[in-house]
């Protein structure tokens, strides 16, 4: 992943250090390609953790001795000082990588040297860090002033990466990557190599020259009060961007609700920086304390489902449970609110999963099911309708190629497909409106790709514990190398390699 240079590191006012564009950059064109400065298991394991035995030197699972070390690894002697304080394996990994980096950053090792730092002293997790390592402390040259800093590093600049579930989800410190900070409103997406930990940064958009490069830790479909929590309790800072300061969201309302007055019009605060902010109807004006919203908001999102299942009668329920979960939130919620698209995030999901079981007929009662059997025509035309909104909300919000367009996208493409295919054949559309379908279809296919282009690495969420991602066996309806026509959903074994959801022999001569 060599690059040619495209990037300066410069001083921001409000902002620190910053990555600065010189030159203007081409939508997904590379910023940068790096390697980890220094690793470390993640923090949060060090006090709660499903995990017992561990290899202390490349962090995988196993089911050996809880010291010992796998086939392939050394043992390293420093652990045993750890280890004589009764820590355990886990324990003992965590704290010998926090005294490692405080000793690069004491020895100013320029890999780290230049990475902020913030204060950690009323984090209860650093808290229980520090008081293990009090006796390391006291006999060796490092202080609890290095220690925390150390921690502050790490909470400030790591990037959460894991090899698979056979190892330990990790935190990775990057020189260069760390100097992006944060925006709603990024211009830029990162990816990371689950084998190596090498992370590589591209553009979402085009970004002129003298532009500062920037990501977001967040997801797009968080509220405004949500994002803010989130960066002020997580990272210490409050983001100031145009959707963070502007009520409606970039005119999405992605937080808004329903005047409770007059039912009609949209409520929103009136000044969103301030999270105690008074909320204002548009229409009537009638207002509410923000503590008010917050009630019915927590009101709301306690009613939420968060049922997964791979069985078709269970599934089914909860797609109609998801349903009702949906009507009865936009009594309340604008249609755009954030909650109601997570909630369709997770809808698109589960009927993407239902169009992947066996269905069975009305007449079939003990008989193995039909696989031929199809879904009715609004199963499709709720899908539909779903990726759709999604595409035009969300996407005001977080524009560029991006993960999750690519993955709503291709349920459009499916969705408008099935319900072409359906019309023709039934003579409702023409085969010229057929032909200009797939066509469309076909562009939606091709902007897919490029969304998904990296899909062979992982994409980090940062903190993303709000979004439930429904996880199915079936989800591979999802993965950009299954070859499928998108035509009659048989296996495409003549079509690219590069480019899913291809049209098979057949369909093509239609």
């Amino acid at each position: 992943m060599k690059s040619t240079r495209v990037f300066a590191i410069q001083e921001r006012s409000g902002a620190g250090r910053a990555l600065i564009s010189t030159k203007t950059l081409a939508s997904q064109e590379l910023v940068l390609g790096e390697k980890p400065a220094f690793i470390s298991p993640h923090l949060s394991l060090f006090t709660s953790s499903p995990y017992k035995n561990i290899c202390p030197s490349c962090y995988g699972i196993h089911n050996e001795d809880p010291r010992s070390v796998c086939a392939n690894c050394t043992d390293d002697e420093r652990l045993q000082q750890f280890f004589d304080l009764g820590l355990t394996p886990l324990q003992a990994s965590i704290c010998q990588a926090v005294v490692t980096l405080a000793e690069l950053r004491k020895r100013r090792s320029k890999k780290v040297d230049t990475l902020m730092t913030r204060d950690v002293q009323d984090d209860e997790l650093s808290i229980k860090i520090c008081q293990a390592l009090v006796p390391i402390c006291a006999q060796s040259n490092i202080k609890m002033v290095h220690i925390r800093d150390a921690l502050g590093v790490l909470a400030t600049n790591g990037v959460k990466v894991q090899r698979s579930s056979q190892f330990l989800p990790c935190v990775a410190l990057y020189s260069n990557f760390s100097m992006a900070n944060h925006s709603c409103l990024s211009n830029c997406n990162y990816m990371y190599d689950p084998d190596t930990f090498e992370i590589e940064l591209r553009t979402k958009t085009v970004v002129p020259k003298n532009r500062e490069l920037t990501i977001t830790y967040l997801h797009p479909m968080m509220t405004t009060q949500e994002r803010r929590e989130a960066t002020q309790t997580k990272w210490g800072f409050t983001c100031m961007c145009n959707r963070c300061c502007d009520a409606t969201e970039l005119g999405t309302f992605a937080g808004s609700i329903w005047c409770q007055l007059c039912g009609v019009g949209v409520m929103s605060a009136l000044s969103p920086r301030c999270p105690d902010s008074t909320w204002c109807c548009g229409s009537c004006r009638f207002e509410m304390p923000s503590s008010a919203v917050n009630q019915l908001l927590k009101a709301l999102a306690e009613g939420n489902i968060s049922e997964q299942t791979n069985d078709v009668g269970d599934l089914k329920d909860t797609i109609f449970k998801l349903e009702e979960t949906l009507w009865r939130s936009s009594q309340f919620l604008h249609w755009n609110h954030a909650m109601i698209l997570n909630l369709e995030y997770r809808l698109m999901h589960h009927l993407a999963a239902l169009d992947k079981i066996p269905q069975r007929t009305q007449t079939q009662t003990n008989s193995a099911p039909n696989v031929d059997a199809k879904l009715p025509r609004p199963f499709w035309e709720r899908r539909l309708q779903i990726g759709l909104h999604l595409l035009e909300v969300v996407g005001q919000v977080d524009r560029g190629k991006t993960k999750w367009r690519g993955m709503v996208l291709q349920d459009v493409v499916i969705s408008t497909m099935e319900l072409a295919k359906r019309d023709v054949q039934n003579g409702s559309i023409s085969k010229e409106v057929f032909k200009a379908k797939v066509n469309k279809s076909i562009q939606y296919t091709h902007e897919a790709v490029i969304c998904l282009n990296n899909e062979r690495m992982s994409v980090p969420s940062l903190f993303n514990e709000r979004m439930s991602f429904i996880k199915l066996e079936n989800e591979e309806v999802h993965n950009t190398e299954e070859e499928q026509c998108f035509l009659c959903g048989k296996q495409n074994k003549t079509g690219s390699d590069d480019v899913p959801l291809q049209q098979c022999a057949s369909c093509q001569k239609i």
